[in-house]
């Protein structure tokens, strides 16, 4: 983290960032996912706002049914200059078309790749993608570092230089995800497996061979306090109902779940919400209290 170059100064330029989603491979397996907002790239824009004055617009390809064209004149519309594309085993093939798409109309625009596939096969993409930069781990810290010495990366494909991005020493350092850029309004959350996502830790220990390791096994969480801060926060503002625990592996920790559904219960906000974890770190007492919590389904 200590090696990116994260300083803001008046040598710094400041540029507009495109951020996107890509399509499925598959629009029959593609009808079977859950719509939820791309948090990760809400995350990178609301850091980046955070510590410098670039603009940055956020498009889910997916959600807003948009193609290369629309994306293309979108690009020529707000004078992009840093292109960032979220990948994705299921979504690779879009990620190739797209970047070769776009250095055939701008051929001296800067394109990024980052997500799951490329933090696991950095050579896979230079090889295959028309990009600049292959990002590797979070996407937050190295976005700044490309977007502040944007034209440091100029070589393409087999040339593109790979950026590994860590996640700060506590990540309470880092925003709220940046809804306002997701379009949250847009979003519909369908039961029982959709809700508003939140996001309380990063990572996971385990070494499960079929799983991507973006972080590698680095574990972190979020204090509970900020935590609960925004969760009060998005039902004042954004009527908030239910949620939905998006963490690698919410229930790690069974004390901190333990005085999460505390908290929660004690803040009487009347949700429900769901959590994606194992169910065989949990005790009875855990068990009971997420019940008592309002959590419905994990």
């Amino acid at each position: 983290y200590s090696k990116l170059r994260l300083v803001m100064n008046d040598s710094v330029r400041e540029i507009s960032i495109l951020l996107v989603t890509a399509r499925d491979n598959s629009a029959v397996s593609a009808a079977d996912i859950a719509d939820h907002m791309p948090m990760g790239l809400g995350h990178i824009s609301s850091y980046i706002k955070k510590n410098s004055k670039h603009k940055v617009s956020i498009i889910d390809v997916p959600h807003e049914d948009v193609d290369f064209e629309y994306l293309k004149n979108y690009i020529i519309k707000n004078k992009i200059e840093l292109v960032g594309i979220s990948a994705m085993v299921n979504n690779y093939i879009f990620c190739v078309d797209f970047s070769h798409y776009l250095r055939k109309f701008f051929p001296n625009i800067k394109i990024a790749v980052g997500g799951a596939f490329p933090s696991t096969l950095p050579e896979v993409c230079k090889e295959d993608c028309s990009v600049n930069i292959v990002v590797k781990g979070a996407g937050e810290t190295a976005f700044l570092d490309i977007a502040n010495n944007i034209d440091s990366y100029n070589g393409i494909g087999k040339d593109a230089k790979v950026v590994t991005g860590l996640i700060p020493p506590s990540i309470d350092d880092l925003p709220w995800p940046d809804w306002k850029a997701m379009k949250h309004w847009t979003y519909k959350y369908p039961p029982p497996w959709s809700a508003w996502p939140i996001i309380s830790s990063r990572g996971c220990p385990f070494n499960c061979k079929y799983c991507y390791k973006i972080l590698e096994r680095t574990y972190k969480v979020r204090d509970l306090d900020d935590l609960m801060a925004e969760i009060k926060y998005l039902v004042k503002n954004m009527n908030l109902k239910e949620f939905m625990m998006m963490d690698d592996l919410f229930f790690l920790k069974p004390q901190r779940v333990k005085d999460f559904c505390k908290k929660l219960i004690d803040a009487k906000l009347n949700l429900t919400w769901s959590a994606v974890s194992r169910v065989d770190l949990l005790d009875e007492e855990a068990i009971q209290l997420l019940g008592k919590a309002g959590c419905i389904s994990v």
